[in-house]
């Protein structure tokens, strides 16, 4: 019989080949290599890596987890089998099944219920890496974004508003500047859950600390929307209309198709729909975008149209 370090130098190789032909010989490799010598750690996650190329979700998790009987408090670990549920997470759930939906192709996994245990295992995966990882690891703050995305989808509200408030507080002691700003995030999932559950007092503050946080214009628009489903009318005009003075001037300045389409997007939360079919026709042949921007806009004007009919 071959050395444990001949058989996984082998797989190994297969590995790091460049070619989708690899995954289903490395796989036998590693197998060969674990059927062997099934205390080989490194053997575990290796083959649960080509496991998830082939969408093979089960097995990889199952190759996670038998790594972590191995080593049930390293982190690294824990962090590889949470990038399977990650992957997971991108695909659609509907009808007891997963489908891709870039090629709205079916994706055999049995290691679930239902979406429900999906959610709260991938909750439960989450706890581990932060039990595992020092107060001030990087990946702190978006481990807790993630857990408080995973309760609001199982709509559990009460955890979900804890954990980007957690998340608010690491982002806050221990983040860095970054493109996006993770403190006007949380705020603003907050403000959306409290808002999904017509809390719209609630609602405002978070949103006005969302604004406080980055000054970004389109926050306009969620106070607005709050403060028209709170009965506040004038606070909710000058939310718009504050937004559209914005906006108005960034489109003056670079025509970018966007600026155009939040305009109109603004005018149809507030019911201004003939408004918006005049600045669409205004603006529209001044905007700039990519191939599609005709179609886009021909779209929007159809919808206007048959907002306008219905009234």
């Amino acid at each position: 019989m071959k050395s444990e370090k001949e058989l996984f130098e082998k797989a190994e190789k297969i590995y790091h080949q460049y070619s989708e032909s690899r995954y289903p010989k490395a796989i036998a490799a590693f197998r060969e290599l674990l059927g062997n010598y099934p205390e080989n750690i490194e053997g575990w996650t290796m083959m649960a890596t080509m496991q998830s190329c082939i969408n093979d979700f089960d097995g990889a998790l199952a190759s996670m987890d038998e790594a972590i009987k191995l080593e049930p408090n390293e982190a690294w670990i824990w962090d590889q089998k949470s990038l399977y549920y990650h992957q997971i997470a991108q695909l659609n759930y509907a009808d007891s099944k997963f489908t891709d939906p870039e090629t709205n192709t079916a994706v055999e996994i049995n290691s679930f219920a239902d979406e429900t245990t999906f959610l709260k295992e991938y909750i439960d995966c989450c706890d581990k890496q932060l039990a595992l990882m020092p107060e001030d690891h990087f990946k702190r703050g978006d481990i807790l974004e993630k857990k408080g995305e995973l309760y609001k989808k199982l709509k559990l509200f009460e955890p979900a508003i804890n954990a980007y408030k957690e998340a608010i507080d690491f982002h806050r002691k221990f983040g860095e500047k970054s493109f996006i700003n993770p403190v006007e995030f949380c705020y603003l999932m907050i403000g959306k859950i409290h808002e999904e559950n017509d809390e719209y007092d609630l609602a405002i503050s978070a949103f006005e600390s969302a604004y406080d946080e980055e000054k970004s214009e389109i926050l306009l628009t969620h106070l607005g929307r709050a403060y028209q489903e709170n009965g506040d009318s004038i606070n909710a005009q000058k939310c718009y209309d504050q937004f559209m003075t914005i906006v108005e001037e960034k489109f003056a300045i670079n025509h970018e198709s966007a600026y155009l389409l939040q305009m109109i997007s603004a005018l149809k939360a507030q019911n201004k729909i003939q408004e918006a079919i005049e600045k669409l026709k205004t603006l529209g042949a001044k905007a700039t975008g990519g191939r599609r921007l005709p179609e886009i806009l021909q779209q929007e004007m159809n919808e206007l149209m048959a907002m306008s009919s219905k009234d």
